[in-house]
């Protein structure tokens, strides 16, 4: 499959979910949620060379979009243990983004940035909704730390090994994610708005899209 038909597909199904949560038409979401991350796969691998991942990075990209799928079933689910799965999925996941992107990082004065604005974004974000977390504070903070991580190696990858249009990708999916799990964190603890699951999952999507297009570009 081509990247051009691969994200063609990606963007019809993120486009139906994103119907699916503005008209409550759940059947929709329930389909169409986890078929959008799903079509991330044949973005990352290129069929004309097999369906397997070459190489560590795509490898390790793969398994974060598979885990990520699963987090997307388990946060269609409204219960506690639910929400902690989804959790405890998208924490794996951003440490298999976070391994990919180590083997393609240089560290420099863009890392040093990114490391001073996500310790002090995360550690705002997790003190502002302290109090509402009760017993999910230790899962939260370790959550935070790990996002936070895949987004400075991320950064880091700009000026290394890959080339720039692959680094650019990883990096701005990977702060597009961040965006999406902290828009996520503070409508969960409380603080809803209008649209607020929309513009999470938007952000979600093109973040994830993102890192696939890095995978592909770093071949």
């Amino acid at each position: 499959m081509s990247t051009t038909v691969a994200i063609a597909l990606f963007t019809v199904l993120v486009a139906g979910a994103l119907w699916g949560v503005e008209t409550g038409r759940r059947g929709v979401l329930l389909f169409c949620k986890p078929a959008a991350t799903a079509a991330l796969l044949p973005v990352v691998l290129d069929a004309t060379e097999g369906l397997l991942p070459r190489g560590h990075f795509a490898w390790l990209v793969t398994a974060g979009i598979l885990l990520s799928l699963v987090g997307d079933v388990a946060l269609l689910d409204a219960r506690p243990r639910a929400f902690l799965t989804g959790l405890a999925s998208f924490l794996l996941a951003h440490v298999c983004y976070t391994l990919a992107f180590l083997t393609m990082a240089r560290p420099g004065i863009a890392t040093v940035a990114a490391i001073a604005v996500a310790a002090a974004t995360s550690v705002t974000m997790v003190r502002s909704l302290w109090k509402r977390l009760h017993r999910l504070r230790a899962p939260v903070a370790a959550y935070a730390a790990a996002i936070s991580a895949m987004v400075i190696v991320a950064v880091s990858t700009i000026g290394g090994v890959a080339q720039p249009v692959a680094s650019f990708a990883i990096a701005g999916g990977a702060f597009l994610f961040y965006l999406s799990d902290a828009n996520l964190a503070w409508i969960h603890f409380g603080r809803v708005y209008p649209h607020a699951q929309t513009i999470t999952l938007g952000l979600y999507w093109s973040g994830q899209l993102g890192i696939a297009l890095g995978a592909r570009w770093v071949g």
